[in-house]
């Protein structure tokens, strides 16, 4: 795709309930904007038609290639604080193996913008097409 067919796809995924198709590698993409909660939308990605659940717990093509990756502290920051109030305690609470820096990655169907979307299957996939639908019948 072009710098000016990506204008335009992400122009098309600037609206309420906007929508576009991709085929990437092989895969065909549908995507959505959704209301999701109150007044926020968020692009919703669907694989050759489907979201499945395992896509979220299991390791697989289509969550490398299409989900968006959330890393978050598997703590809240008040824990984290508590765990470093010295460094004795600190120490303490690194031996018994529990690290309080650590982070978790999960994974979810939906993406908050057009452009963040456009980097991840950039930088995941080999072939992207624009499938541009008529508007004609």
């Amino acid at each position: 795709m072009t710098p000016a067919d990506w204008t335009q796809f992400e122009a098309q995924l600037a609206h309420a309930y906007g929508s576009a198709r991709l085929r990437v590698d092989g895969y065909d993409l549908s995507l959505q904007v959704q209301r999701i909660k109150g007044l926020r939308y968020e692009i919703t990605v669907y694989v050759n038609g489907w979201m499945k659940g395992e896509w979220l717990t299991q390791d697989c093509e289509e969550r490398r290639r299409f989900l968006r990756p959330v890393t978050t502290y598997l703590h809240t920051p008040k824990e984290r604080a508590r765990m470093k109030q010295t460094k004795a305690q600190e120490r303490l609470v690194r031996s018994i193996g529990i690290d309080p820096d650590k982070k978790g990655t999960y994974y979810v169907p939906w993406w908050t913008s057009a452009k963040a979307l456009r980097r991840h299957l950039i930088a995941h996939n080999e072939s992207i097409e624009w499938i541009k639908e008529d508007a004609t019948p």
